[in-house]
């Protein structure tokens, strides 16, 4: 934007004093800029959404669910021991995946490709781009129950029923985080990837430094933190609980800004939106509601009488993804048109 303005005066041959007074002027017209207001983002009547897809061949609980960056792919995770990925245009399945027969927890798409990290017992292991068979990546002692990936995908964060957070470069360690006192159901990185966050048993989110691998907030709900996941921006924090409710927290302070407050059940997933405009969070209670961030319920939607376990937003923030205990990975979207 500071280019633009400048190149809105003429270049001429000046004297000291003339360049000082026109660079005087250049930073006051960028300022000008700077200042001018936004065209406010397109309004969303998310309201009008409805199911659009199911996508039907889990034989077991659906544990997690991750959009591939183009958003053209949706992988699922699934306690029947295997991973699926489908196609979002045609509902059908691309690939299936053997995982650990006692179950996959955990799935993410490379954030820069369409490889793979899911959990598979005491490992993560990585599925290429094409193909349907995965290596070993990272060996633990204890079920992985977690895993992220960094944004710029260099690093995988994995959380343990032994409560350590460990953050993997490759499949070397790189950091152990240890604060939490019981099972990590959660983790993620923020957006730089100086920081991770995550969630336990144990009742607490927990922010840690990724230079020196301290806790620098504990965000508490009344029982398990199920989810929890920074803002586009890194600015806030959402956290989903078996206290029923989700709440957005100020990812510097600590302090809750909204407590999402509707569902009748444990809160297993809460996940922003590609703009951070909106959050939506599944429920024990069967349904899916989309939140404004400022804690505002916009919609919902009673999928099943079953357990909603995860949630996500397409890349492009047009779809949700909502999957859990009846073995349906089901897709939300606008009317057609």
């Amino acid at each position: 934007m500071f280019a633009e303005c400048r190149r809105k005066i003429v270049q001429v041959n000046l004297t000291s004093f003339q360049e000082m007074f026109v660079r005087i002027i250049v930073m006051l017209m960028a300022l000008l800029c700077l200042a001018a207001p936004q065209d406010p983002p397109a309004p969303i009547d998310i309201s009008t959404w409805a199911v659009r897809q199911e996508l039907r061949g889990h034989e077991a609980g659906v544990t997690a669910i991750s959009f591939s960056p183009q958003g053209d792919f949706l992988a699922s995770a699934s306690m029947d021991g295997t991973a699926k990925v489908w196609s979002v245009a045609t509902g059908q399945t691309t690939r299936t995946v053997q995982g650990a027969a006692a179950g996959v927890y955990h799935i993410a798409f490379h954030p820069a490709n369409n490889s793979l990290a899911l959990s598979t017992g005491r490992s993560v292991r990585l599925l290429p781009p094409v193909g349907t068979t995965a290596s070993t990546l990272i060996k633990e002692e204890n079920e992985v129950r977690a895993l992220s990936w960094s944004g710029a995908g260099e690093h995988i964060a994995t959380g343990t029923e032994d409560r350590a957070v460990r953050v993997w470069r490759g499949s070397a360690k790189a950091k152990e985080l240890k604060g939490h006192t019981d099972v990590i159901r959660s983790t993620a990185f923020s957006p730089d990837g100086l920081k991770v966050v995550s969630g336990s048993n144990d009742g607490t989110a927990r922010v840690w430094s990724m230079e020196t691998g301290q806790s620098l907030l504990t965000l508490r709900h009344d029982d398990w933190v199920c989810a929890a996941q920074f803002s586009p921006d890194g600015t806030k924090i959402v956290t989903g609980g078996a206290d029923d409710m989700a709440k957005i927290w100020d990812a510097s302070t600590g302090q809750v800004l909204a407590e999402l407050r509707g569902h009748f059940g444990r809160v297993y997933s809460a996940a922003w939106s590609p703009d951070g405009r909106f959050v939506v969070t599944g429920s024990n209670d069967g349904s899916v509601k989309v939140w404004s961030a400022a804690g505002q319920k916009l919609a919902a939607w009673t999928l099943s009488g079953f357990a909603i376990r995860a949630t996500w937003f397409s890349p492009d923030g047009k779809m949700i993804a909502a999957a859990g205990d009846d073995k349906v990975v089901r897709l939300i979207a606008p009317p057609a048109g």
